[in-house]
């Protein structure tokens, strides 16, 4: 019998991993092997080939692998960018200082960067770019290939305790008293959202021991929490709605699309694109007033809405007073919305709603009222608000202002965008944009 030919296992890129450390000081240091950092150490590799230089690079990452975080990204899907970033769709301090770097590295030029890498793109209809198998493991996978092309060394299970910089070099080192010295440090730690990922703020404690100040960190990106009692029976619903964020009484912005109710509160992504300024709102004045409110029928204004509810009253007047929204919105939805405008009357025939009655429940339709009482947990964030202030670096390398040969890049700095790639766009240009200025000055003999 002729035996079958075997073939080899499919390739899977991994990063050269080291448990040596390196005997002479290297040139860079990435610490942090996420999205920002992996960008910068293959920018500052590239950039150095291209001038025909010489310089070394090590990422030193504190889990066993690189790119947890990003595998996750877009449900396995990796959103990576967005064809509107550079409309400078990013929030807190830092804005303005990073306008001249977003336009410097505009979507085009991110997609540019993958395509030379060996990653095609594609851009669906609201702008939203994905890699065109539509899979994050693909985008890590070309990030270590390049990594492996340019010989990299990955120092995993190194968490930076502590960082010093003395006569020109910097030294960092790990709870076991492990030691790396560099002339460059890129710190591309990530912020504190998704800890179970391998987020957990280190970063920010490195930047404070040089003497950066970071502005107070929230969760971004994340459910509400709002009272238990208004959700509880709504857990597991979904509805679309147009969702209005409401502070002191004035609305503060809308966005459209699925809600989703949970034990806790209120989830889905156009919660998602609230949820910044109210848990921000909630920090800073905890007295104050902060509510989400659905409209339920956005296309319906309260009188046709309220009409067709005293239409379904003639037809129906047998049924339940909860379930004449039943035909409208989401049943258990409608049924709750009844009961708040209602109350006890909620249970009682259809026949015995009135023209106010029907008025009222429509009233709740168009404003579905939910408070916020509170921020959820760091595990259930996409994204951190706040971080080092960007007024200390310079925009258009990320080097710190504070200590020349440091760079700070991804989300570790005082800068989170909306859904819809935003963020790794910015982990991309910063990290790309950090590299290749490390890079320069590795070959300008570390010269300002």
């Amino acid at each position: 019998m002729q035996k079958r030919k075997k073939h080899p296992p499919s390739h899977i890129a991994t990063p050269k991993q080291t448990d040596a450390f390196p005997t002479k000081v290297v040139d860079l240091v990435v610490i942090g092997g996420g999205a920002s950092g992996l960008m910068a150490a293959c920018s500052y590799a590239e950039e150095i080939r291209r001038k025909q230089g010489k310089g070394s690079v090590w990422i030193v990452e504190k889990a066993s692998r690189v790119g947890k975080k990003l595998l996750a990204t877009g449900n396995g899907r990796c959103n990576l960018s967005n064809t509107h970033a550079a409309d400078l769709s990013y929030y807190h301090g830092g804005v303005e200082e990073i306008a001249p770097l977003l336009q410097e590295y505009s979507p085009q030029k991110v997609q540019e960067i993958f395509a030379r890498l060996g990653l095609l793109c594609r851009i669906d209809g609201e702008g939203r770019m994905y890699p065109y198998n539509v899979q994050a493991s693909a985008v890590l996978e070309i990030l270590c290939l390049c990594l492996e092309k340019y010989g990299i060394p990955v120092c995993c299970g190194f968490p930076v305790v502590s960082a010093c910089h003395e006569k020109g070099i910097f030294s960092l080192r790990d709870p076991q008293g492990r030691r790396i010295q560099a002339r460059q440090v890129i710190v591309a730690t990530g912020g504190k959202a998704a800890p179970q990922l391998g987020s957990d703020g280190s970063g920010f404690e490195i930047a404070k021991r040089f003497g950066h100040s970071c502005t107070p960190l929230i969760p971004a990106l994340v459910p509400v929490q709002t009272p238990a009692a208004r959700v509880k029976p709504l857990k597991g619903m979904r509805s679309q709605a147009v969702a209005s964020l409401w502070i002191d009484g004035k609305k503060e912005r809308e966005e459209k699309g699925e809600v989703q109710f949970t034990e806790q509160g209120l989830s889905g992504i156009c919660i998602f694109q609230l949820s910044r300024r109210a848990n921000q709102r909630v920090w800073e004045n905890p007295q104050g007033t902060v509510e989400i409110s659905l409209d339920l029928m956005p296309e319906w204004g309260d009188d046709p809405i309220a009409c067709q509810i005293e239409r379904y009253v003639k037809q129906y007047p047998f049924s339940i007073a909860q379930h004449v929204l039943d035909g409208m919105i989401n049943q258990r939805v409608g049924q709750e919305v009844v009961k708040i405008a209602l109350g006890g009357k909620a249970v009682q025939p259809a026949s015995q709603c009135g023209k106010k009655d029907c008025h009222a429940i429509a009233r709740q339709v168009k404003s579905f009222s939910f408070p916020i009482i509170g921020q959820m947990p760091w595990e259930m964030a996409q994204v951190t608000a706040g971080g080092v202030c960007c007024k200390e670096i310079s925009p258009y390398t990320l080097e710190s202002n504070k200590q020349k040969g440091l760079y700070f890049c991804g989300e570790v700095l005082d800068i989170d965008g909306d859904c819809g790639g935003f963020n790794l766009h910015w982990a991309w240009c910063s990290g790309w944009a950090a590299g290749k200025a490390a890079a320069q000055k590795a070959m300008r003999g570390g010269k300002a």
